[in-house]
């Protein structure tokens, strides 16, 4: 098309350039309000379209729809190509039953509330309207999640979970929206305000099962495809190649993308699902992390183009908005606030702690990006009206602004209203009894790392009580299965084959050489007063009586790093569905005692005796350790945590913490006995031994099942 009064082309320059300019300025006011600028885009689209100002930036239809289609083909590739299927293993039971109580929960219920409040008119719009409120944003949950650093807690490893599994399922929601785009009836004419519509005045529904069918065999054919692809190593060594030159591996992954998207539309399947499941066939390759570096920026650029231009295709009036608000308003309201209520207070009986639930509940609680591709998929293939997607837009915008400020105020709120829901209702005596745990001078494990597996191991040799504090599920079985296959067997060294005692020897060196009163880590320049004088003393002394017998044999191999992974421990709560929590139960005798609870919560401090303990260590790395610091101080126990990093060894000795276990600092002070060791040999048989101890004490602990399951997770 030309433009009125000469023959210049219509340029899409000037409506792009008006955009990002708006977008530029609002975005400060949003960095500054800490919200998302998904909300910016989504707002500054609305405002164009309702008020005229899309006719002076010369967008035309097809302009937007474009903008739209493009947009959502970059969005659906990167949330394919982000997605991290690993995440489903390890709490897989966990992940699969929150994901099944919460698709069905929420779409059965605001499948309800739609055709009650006479929004959605069929069951069709019922069942799409309750999927769209369903879907929470990925992006504000992953971007929440980093920001608190919060990925490698329960909560943030679930949360991870269920996010790849709700935008599966939006994935395969497109195919269906694409079979009914199909069969609609040509050029519909409805009243908007026009209600219960007959399906069959908006579809052939006597084509719809065929077409269906014939979605999902293709969806079925091009996952076998793609599977072959991942299989053969064909787009690895392809990918390879590309990775060599930036501009190549754009193109590349570009290619495939869109590719894969045309190939689907051109045999009559969703372009958007195909986009989705092309990010996700490269999300299994080695180079994924590099793709995804290099071009993200292009994901935001999709993704802001896609949110203004949905915005202004709406085209909103001022009678429609005043008439649909209240009806956006009070969904929102459910959506952030009365369904994660209804959820936390009903996974209580998943076995689910109530810090996981709550911070579950204060993440899981907006309609993201999903939600809004859904619902323009809806409304271009007649399954919403105008009204539905009107009131389904300021519903999502509404609840992507109430997320962050529930992000940052969740962390008060749960000190604040803490004790009542973290609360066992079993009675924590009754749990102690039961296992003939004695609460008294006894060693208190905060959560659980390699160095607090080493000092549980070692106690456990000694026979002092130990009791381990943590708020992860899969370890719970795996600890329990281990001790239990071992009924009575009180001082057993190895809990798995029952003759090495070289971790235990490691862990008791360890201990003596980092917790020697003449080591002993004190606050530089405080005032050295009695009470934290007899602390000190208390530690190193605790330290000294658990170094008692080993020879002072030091750690072999890699000193501290002969475990992989971060590990935590779990407590030994088995309420909940039996095919969650397995009905293990600890040998009566044994002197460890794992506790599935909150270790960052006072109340479970004093459940479990922790202000008469001989010693608490704490493995909580990432936490804050104020209170705790406090609690111990105030009750004259000797308090040592661990830390990975030198600002955070800092920081903890600022906190007048007894010791802190600097595992980097350990291991490098070992290689220096090791390489003085060493200097003297021959230069053939320089390390031999201590590489050939090291790999072995690796081969036993894969050998082990159960040690093998702890050292995973």
């Amino acid at each position: 098309r030309t433009m009125s009064g000469g023959g210049d082309k219509l340029s899409v320059i000037l409506p792009l350039g008006i955009m990002m300019l708006w977008l530029g300025i609002v975005s400060l006011f949003m960095h500054v309000v800490r919200q998302s600028n998904i909300v910016a885009a989504l707002i500054i689209g609305l405002i164009v379209g309702g008020s005229g100002l899309d006719d002076l930036m010369q967008l035309e239809e097809e302009i937007k729809i474009t903008f739209i289609e493009l947009g959502n083909v970059l969005v659906l590739f990167f949330a394919g190509l982000s997605t991290d299927w690993s995440s489903l293993s390890t709490y897989r039971r966990e992940i699969w039953l929150i994901s099944i109580i919460q698709f069905t929960s929420y779409i059965g219920i605001f499948a309800g509330i739609g055709y009650g409040i006479h929004v959605a008119h069929n069951a069709v719009s019922c069942l799409y309207f309750g999927l769209a409120c369903t879907m929470s944003s990925t992006v504000i949950v992953k971007n929440y999640l980093g920001y608190w650093g919060e990925e490698t807690q329960l909560h943030g490893k679930l949360l991870y979970g269920v996010m790849v599994l709700q935008d599966t399922l939006a994935a395969i929601s497109f195919v269906i929206i694409e079979a009914f785009k199909r069969i609609k009836q040509g050029s519909i004419q409805i009243d908007v305000f026009e209600q219960n519509v007959p399906m069959s005045e908006l579809f052939y529904m006597d084509r719809a099962g065929f077409e269906i069918g014939r979605a999902i065999g293709i969806m079925f054919a091009l996952l076998a495809i793609l599977f072959v692809l991942k299989r053969s190593d064909i787009l690895d060594k392809v990918f390879r190649y590309f990775r060599k030159e930036e501009e190549m591996l754009f193109i590349g992954a570009m290619a495939y993308n869109f590719g894969i998207s045309a190939l689907c539309q051109l045999v009559g399947f969703s372009p958007f699902a195909g986009a989705y499941f092309a990010g996700l066939n490269l999300s299994f390759l080695a180079t994924r992390t590099h793709i995804e570096s290099k071009i993200s920026s292009l994901r935001a650029f999709g993704m802001t183009n896609f949110y203004f231009m949905l915005g202004v295709y709406v085209q909103l009036d001022g009678p429609s908005f005043g008439r649909l608000i209240p009806w956006s308003i009070m969904l929102a309201a459910i959506v952030s606030f009365g369904m994660p209520m209804i959820w936390f207070f009903f996974t209580r009986y998943m076995g689910l702690k109530g810090r996981t639930r709550f911070f579950i509940a204060c993440t899981n609680n907006s309609m993201g990006e999903f939600s809004l591709i859904i619902q323009n998929l809806c409304f271009n293939a007649h399954i919403f009206d105008r009204d539905i997607h009107i009131v389904l837009l300021f519903a999502s915008i509404i609840t992507m602004i109430i997320t962050p400020i529930t992000q940052h105020l969740k962390y008060p709120v749960y000190r604040y209203l803490g004790s009542w829901y973290t609360m066992d209702k079993e009675s924590a005596d009754s749990v102690l009894r039961d296992h003939e745990f004695t609460c008294a001078d006894h060693v208190v494990l905060l959560g659980l790392n390699e160095v607090g597996k080493e000092i549980a191991d070692f106690f456990h040799s000694k026979g002092k009580e130990v009791a381990m504090i943590d708020l992860d599920p899969e370890l719970h079985r795996a600890l329990l299965k281990q001790y239990t296959e071992n009924k009575g067997k009180r001082f057993k060294s190895d809990m798995c084959d029952g003759g090495d005692n070289e971790n235990l020897r490691s862990a008791s060196a360890f201990v003596s050489g980092s917790a020697s009163p003449e080591r002993a880590v004190q606050r530089e320049g405080s005032s050295a007063n009695s009470n934290g004088h007899d602390r000190v003393e208390r530690a190193a002394s605790a330290a000294n009586s658990v170094s008692s017998g080993t020879g002072g044999r030091s750690f072999r191999g890699s000193g501290l790093s002969s475990l992989s992974g971060r590990s935590a421990l779990f407590g030994a709560s088995r309420k909940g569905f039996p095919f969650l929590f397995a009905k293990y139960t600890l040998p009566v005798g044994t002197n460890i005692l794992p506790i599935y609870s909150d270790p960052q919560k006072p109340i479970i401090w004093r459940r479990y005796g922790m202000d008469k303990a001989l010693l608490v260590v704490s493995c909580l790395e990432e936490h804050d350790m104020t209170g705790l610091r406090k609690f111990c101080h105030d009750n004259d126990v000797p308090f040592i945590s661990t830390a990975d990093r030198k600002s955070r060894v800092k920081h903890t000795i600022d906190l007048e913490a007894d010791y802190v276990v600097h595992d980097h600092f350990l291991a490098a002070r070992r290689l220096q006995h090791l390489l003085k060791a060493q200097i003297n040999v021959e230069k053939e048989k320089m390390f031999e031994a201590e590489g050939k101890e090291h790999l072995r004490m690796l081969v036993e602990e894969t050998k082990c099942r159960h040690r093998k399951r702890i050292a995973e997770i």
